[in-house]
Parts: structure tokens; sequence; C-alpha cells
């Protein structure tokens, strides 16, 4: 259903236990959103820095997650394999590890020039001077 992290502390013995806690649960039915505001279709950036922008929810951003796509080959970068593939699912999403900032229902964020382990690793290397190629970007 969705991450929860609405916590409220209930004082026990230990080894005893606790009953008769009335709660109930809302389902999140609005999924965040996201943008990049930093740059615009077919600029030309310095590197994955150059990437920014915002994410919201109702409830809040958890992360952000990205791919990335060659638009000559339609080729999908993948992390793990250190490689470009084919996909036939869409986009290889996976964790952006970019710099959150703001609060957790409205926040800035900018991706890392080195994105560490996260969807966008080693993918600096592998970019072609003078290539074309399309993020994605989406909050959870």
């Amino acid at each position: 259903i969705g991450v929860y992290n609405n916590y409220s502390q209930i004082g026990a013995e230990p080894g005893g236990s606790f009953t008769g806690a009335d709660f109930s649960i809302a389902p999140d039915n609005e999924p965040p959103d996201s943008a990049i505001t930093s740059i615009t279709d077919g600029a030309t950036i310095p590197g994955l820095q150059a990437i920014a922008g915002l994410a919201g929810d109702n409830i809040g951003v958890n992360g952000l997650e990205a791919a990335m796509e060659d638009a000559a080959t339609g080729l999908w970068w993948n992390a793990q394999e250190g490689q470009w593939v084919t996909s036939t699912t869409g986009p290889l999403f996976g964790d952006a590890r970019a710099v959150l900032q703001g609060p957790p229902n409205d926040l800035n964020w900018t991706l890392r020039a080195d994105a560490g382990d996260g969807a966008l690793a080693n993918l600096a290397s592998n970019l072609v001077t003078g290539g074309n190629y399309k993020i994605y970007i989406r909050a959870r």
C-alpha cells in the first residue's frame, strides 16, 4: 500500500502485552510528482550535477528514482551491469541517490556528480560527448 512513518510510543513492562488500541489506515491515493527545472529539452550540460528539480506529495517524498535512455539507440543505462541494455518494459528506474532538501511534502532535489551505487552509477564515463540522452525522474 505504501510507506507509513507515523509512530505512537506505548509504554509496556518487559514481557508485558498491550491490547485494545484502536486505529485506522487511510490509503494514499495521490502519487507523488516530480519535475526537472534546471534544464530544458535539448540542453547541453557539463554533468549530472546540473540536473535538479522539485518533488512533492501530500504525505511526503521518500526518495527519487532515475532512468537514462540513449536517445540515438533506445538503450537504457543499467547501473548493475555497467552498460547500455535493451528493455522491453521501459525505463530501468533505480534510486537516483539525489540530494534532497526541504520538507518531505515539497522538496528540491539535485543529482550528484558521482551517483555512487545508485541508478546512474558509472554513467558519466559511458556518456559520449555530443550524444543525446533522455533522463526520466520520478518521486516515490
